[in-house]
């Protein structure tokens, strides 16, 4: 019972952890100073519109109901924001995969399935050694504009076009590409291969 207890524990501060380190990402409002956004030399609507997923297509927003019964969101991990939005563990087949965004949810709502996902977040650009028993740990199936996770980071600088703005850090290197102040594509890439990416799409622009 005891050591049941403690496996429980563990899971729910690895999957916090997790969460803190990936979650914010898909939530964050993006600021340059040179606000430099729009100017893409892709399709935004069209790439958000057509993301082949897990052998389906998915367009953002979506919802978790468009997705599929195999999708699942973590109901003891939920984080509201200061917009009324919720942050939360994506799962497939009860495998952590990345984490959403709900629009306009709360914790109470019960129907969180209908509530439109805008931002959505998969791979993990941290590498969490104390997430990775929980962490779906195959290739995630992913494509969009001909990307995938097995695409070299030079693959996405022609296919994408010149960055919004990059940002270097310790480990990584992550390529934004902004529609707008809210709507954007980051790759983050690590040794040149994607480790995770990140569309955020409301649909309103």
């Amino acid at each position: 019972m005891r050591r049941k207890l403690l496996q429980s524990i563990t899971l729910i501060f690895a999957m916090l952890i997790a969460l803190s380190a990936c979650g914010d990402k898909s939530t964050e409002i993006i600021d340059s100073e040179e606000d430099n956004y729009g100017n893409l030399d892709f399709d935004y609507r069209e790439a958000m519109q057509n993301i082949h997923f897990f052998e389906k297509k998915i367009s953002l927003p979506a919802t978790l109901n468009n997705m599929g019964e195999d999708f699942t969101i973590d109901e003891r991990i939920l984080l509201p924001t200061d917009t009324n939005d919720l942050t939360t563990t994506l799962r497939y087949k009860d495998e952590t995969i990345g984490n959403v965004l709900l629009q306009n949810c709360t914790k109470e709502d019960e129907d969180k399935r209908s509530k439109q996902i805008i931002a959505l977040t998969l791979g993990d650009g941290v590498n969490l050694p104390s997430t990775t028993s929980y962490w779906y740990n195959e290739i995630i199936p992913i494509e969009f504009l001909g990307l995938t996770f097995k695409s070299s980071e030079y693959q996405v600088r022609e296919t994408l076009g010149v960055p919004s703005f990059e940002k270097e850090m310790p480990l990584v290197n992550q390529l934004y590409y902004k529609n707008s102040s809210e709507e954007y594509l980051k790759i983050t890439v690590k040794d040149s291969k994607i480790v995770e990416i990140t569309f955020r799409f409301t649909g309103e622009n």
